[in-house]
């Protein structure tokens, strides 16, 4: 019989073999024979485990006798799912997290375990749910509280200050606003926010921003009829300042060199009234089918969607009056939306920067003189924002800067997370010819 935390166990062991959490959570809710509010527990307790998985593999091995990683991924994934329910989930009375966790067992087909996962949740609810003491250095002590690899801590300290770290980490455990992009042509916010708040959510606009919306509790918005009526689509209001940053206006040829899914394009073509040409590149064919069927969703006819790696010039592209250039990157912006990314390896991290500076000269090639390049990330790293950037001036002296005010008078910012969105970097580059006469600015 399928439960809440059955669907969370399916979800967390395809996360543990290399899954994405947020694609493979929307999948498995998609065919859960689970009401709204099972859902949102199932979605909670997925991103608590993966959240505060160092905290619980920290606590977890003060009551085995064996190594951790010598467990049966079933059986570690059930312990976890535990000791965060004990810890984190008010809501949930310690007997059913712990009860709930044995009966796990049988389902994951490892019911030799149950009396195991039984005798350590129960050991540590006779210790009040104390997470043992850190007995490393102070680096170990942060890598706990916050969850974090030793290895990520001491990179945020070394790139922000450990001030800064520090604030980057504890939002990591936050959690990430819902903010949603109006289709300006099809509705206004007025609105929109009117139908959303008949339907129970709520709505809070946005000062300064007339077209963006904070939702709360939502439930599954896809099945809102808003939604399928093509009124919005879900995007940080900080990556709807990056899209606005381009100044895509009707009429002009605009190219996103890195697309998928869509969202910055979707606020873009808004912008030019979906008048004029907008090209939306990825390098994966369904990546680009989904911007395909977005942009079909909201009516928006200027989005081209093609086949096409960033990194690789394509003769067959003629200039383009604006071209946003939005790369891969280490993500630590947006932690606290996918917080698997923290496990990822900072070896992988040193490597960004080379693939992004390539990213950003093929760009560079698409814009014609008077035009304007944004770059922009969803990390912090001076290495792969600030550095990278200032770089490229230095090598391309037929570019320059581009100050706007939605970057507070500058042509770059570093946005940290906050209320009002994730994190973020964003910069605006002006091929010079045509500089003065109104193009770029």
């Amino acid at each position: 019989m399928e439960t809440q935390r059955t669907a969370a166990l399916d979800v967390l062991l395809q996360v543990e073999r290399g899954g994405y959490l947020g694609i493979v959570l929307e999948k498995r809710l998609r065919h859960a024979r689970l009401n709204a509010q099972e859902r949102s527990f199932v979605s909670a307790l997925c991103r608590s485990v993966i959240e505060r998985q160092l905290t619980a593999d920290h606590l977890l091995r003060h009551y085995l006798s064996r190594p951790l990683e010598k467990l049966d991924a079933e059986v570690r994934c059930i312990l976890r799912m535990g000791v965060c329910q004990l810890l984190y989930f008010q809501s949930v009375p310690a007997r059913a997290a712990v009860d709930e966790s044995v009966r796990l067992c049988a389902y994951a087909r490892k019911s030799s375990a149950k009396a195991f996962v039984n005798g350590v949740l129960r050991s540590f609810l006779r210790d009040n749910c104390a997470i043992p003491p850190c007995e490393g250095d102070e680096l170990d002590r942060l890598s706990v509280l916050y969850s974090a690899p030793r290895p990520l801590v001491l990179l945020l300290q070394e790139a922000l200050g450990q001030e800064r770290a520090g604030q980057l980490l504890r939002q990591s455990l936050e959690k990430a606003p819902l903010c949603i992009r109006v289709n300006t042509l099809r509705t206004c916010a007025d609105r929109l926010g009117e139908a959303l708040s008949a339907c129970g959510i709520g709505v809070k606009r946005v000062p300064l921003h007339p077209d963006a919306l904070f939702l709360e509790n939502t439930g599954s918005l896809a099945e809102l009829p808003a939604f399928s009526q093509g009124l919005f689509h879900v995007q940080d209001l900080i990556c709807q300042l990056c899209a606005q940053a381009v100044d895509a206006r009707p009429g002009m040829r605009v190219l996103d060199v890195c697309s998928a899914p869509g969202g910055k394009s979707f606020t873009m073509a808004q912008e030019m009234e979906d008048r004029g040409e907008l090209v939306c590149c990825d390098i994966h064919p369904h990546k680009v089918e989904l911007i395909r069927q977005g942009a079909a969703r909201l009516g928006l006819h200027s989005i081209i969607p093609v086949v096409q790696d960033a990194s690789i010039y394509n003769e067959k592209f003629t200039k383009f009056d604006r071209v946003l250039c939005d790369v891969p990157c280490s993500g630590l912006g947006i932690l606290r939306r996918k917080p698997e990314i923290k496990y990822k390896p900072v070896e992988g991290m040193a490597l960004l920067p080379q693939l992004q500076y390539k990213i950003l000269e093929t760009s560079a090639k698409y814009c014609q003189e008077g035009g304007l390049l944004v770059y922009a990330t969803c990390t912090l790293l001076p290495q792969e924002n600030e550095r990278l950037v200032e770089r490229f001036l230095g090598e391309h002296p037929e570019f320059s800067e581009a100050p706007h005010p939605l970057l507070g008078g500058s042509w770059q910012r570093t946005f940290f997370p906050g209320e009002q969105g994730d994190g973020f970097f964003i910069a605006r580059i002006a091929r010079r010819a045509c500089f003065g006469k109104g193009a770029a600015k």
